[in-house]
This record gives C-alpha cells, structure tokens and sequence, in this order.
C-alpha cells in the first residue's frame, strides 16, 4: 500500500526552471495570483504587495482557488493552507538551532579536534581565532 504524502511549501525565485512570469513579476498588480499547473503540481505566484513575491509549489492543490475567507487581500488557498501548516517547521528548525550536539569534555586537545570538525561543517564562529 503507498502511502498519500503531499508536499507544499516554499520555492526560491532564482530557479532556472521557473517562467520568468512567476519569478520576476515587474508589471503584475498587488493581491494577484498566477497559477502553473504540470502533472501532480501546482505553482503558485501570490503578490501580497508591490515588490513582494511569493511562490508556492504544492503537489496537494490542483486547483486556482481563492481563499474567500482573506476578503480584500484575494489569497490563494494554497497560501492559506501553508500559513496554517508552517508553525510546526519553525519550531523544529528553532529547536535544531538551539541544540548544540558538541560532546562534553575537559582535555583541551580534543575540545579543540572537535571545534575544527565543527569549524568544517559550517557551523562555528568566524572570530574563533
């Protein structure tokens, strides 16, 4: 049995694969949308605001509907949908950012053997040294 996973989330605007309609919207009116549509996913262009964009990819909408529920501001469902289930995504990635997964230990030499292993992967402080 295959599982129903649906994705929705956000998509960066420097993608080459994106119509330059939904990345760079210069003549488009606020609180407009533009909907792509391919297979099992939909893209979303949202304006909340003049040189605001948001996009959205969602492989659980596949309709152009708007939420009538976000009178004037005329927001897409599939905006909506991902306000509402983002919150546990930020708590996760607040939680991650405040857990240090260092190990514990009293012998200099290998506090710093660690410190570089951290350093590596990006994750130390630039004024260490």
């Amino acid at each position: 049995m295959m599982a129903q996973l649906t994705v929705i989330g956000t998509i960066r605007k420097n993608k080459r694969e994106l119509p330059i309609e939904f990345s760079k919207p210069v003549s488009r009116p606020e609180k407009n949308s533009i909907f792509g549509f391919r297979n099992e996913c939909t893209l979303v262009s949202y304006i909340p605001k003049k040189g605001k964009n948001v996009l959205l990819v969602s492989s659980l909408h596949h309709s152009d509907d708007i939420n009538n529920e976000t009178g004037d501001l005329q927001k897409p469902e599939m905006v909506t949908e991902y306000n509402k289930t983002k919150r546990g995504v930020d708590v996760v990635d607040k939680l991650v950012s405040s857990y240090d997964c260092a190990r514990n230990t009293r012998r200099w030499p290998m506090v710093h053997i660690l410190y570089h292993v951290k350093c590596c992967r990006n994750e130390c402080p630039s004024n260490f040294y």
